[in-house]
């Protein structure tokens, strides 16, 4: 992985030599063959690259959505690095929304890694969120919608993850057609303190899962030992807006 030393993701694959290995090997066992994936929000692609390799051994594709210029160019980097054509893995360079706009959105450092929709927000909120996760640069991207961008994949879409920094809900609004025609697993980061901050019900995802016939699991992560990076995950019934510590998202399952 090619990756800006200013980028708090960096550092922690740098250090560790590991990025949510445990997940990602979670959401590999969810894809189909002949299938795309979706990889929402993908960033410098540290789950884009490595499902994209594990999904070549099924005749499998990720599509990786990433609205942030200079993301989409280490994108490109890493699919090189890794030997990933596009027909492997794909690059888009917009975002998704529940309806086609041009948004602001706030990224890291000089323009690389963690990123965040400011519009919608609170001065304040967005101040706050931009201080934690050092987010100074500001840019203007194109959103579109999910229902849109799967009209131009002929293959059928078997899993989806999404990491839009509490954008995951209107995501999946922009996405009512192809949810219902393809039934298609769903893991999202659903951060309560973004839902929070964009004034989204904490317990929209469980009100969602049971209106689209959806089981809904918080997928946490405990440490196998007290100073070891090794971690094994627990599927639990989602209850929220209680929150199970450790909890890195939720998968979303379809009812058979």
């Amino acid at each position: 992985m090619i990756c800006p030393w200013g980028s708090t993701q960096s550092w922690r694959a740098a250090f560790t030599g590991q990025y949510d290995d445990e997940i990602i090997q979670l959401l590999s066992t969810y894809i189909r063959p002949n299938t795309v994936i979706l990889d929402i929000g993908a960033s410098l692609g540290f789950y884009a690259i490595p499902l994209a390799i594990l999904a070549g051994g099924l005749a499998a594709k990720v599509v990786a959505i990433e609205p942030v210029p200079l993301n989409c160019q280490y994108l490109n980097l890493n699919a090189q690095e890794n030997h990933l054509d596009c027909t492997r893995l794909e690059i888009l360079c917009f975002g998704l929304s529940s309806r086609p706009e041009r948004v602001v959105m706030k990224v890291e450092g000089k323009g690389a890694g963690n990123a965040s929709i400011a519009s919608g927000i609170a001065s304040s909120e967005i101040d706050h969120h931009s201080a934690v996760g050092r987010l100074h640069r500001t840019e203007f991207v194109d959103l579109r919608t999910l229902d849109d961008l799967l009209l131009d994949q002929p293959d059928p879409c078997s899993l989806i993850k999404i990491d839009t920094e509490g954008f995951e809900m209107f995501v999946l609004r922009g996405g009512a057609g192809v949810i219902h025609a393809h039934r298609l697993v769903i893991f999202g980061e659903f951060n309560i303190d973004w839902h929070k901050a964009r004034n989204v019900p904490l317990e929209e995802p469980l009100v969602w899962a049971r209106e689209n016939d959806y089981q809904a699991f918080d997928i946490c992560g405990r440490r196998v030992a007290s100073f070891s990076d090794a971690t094994t995950l627990e599927m639990i019934p989602s209850a929220r807006p209680q929150v199970p510590d450790g909890t890195e998202g939720v998968l979303l399952i379809p009812n058979k």
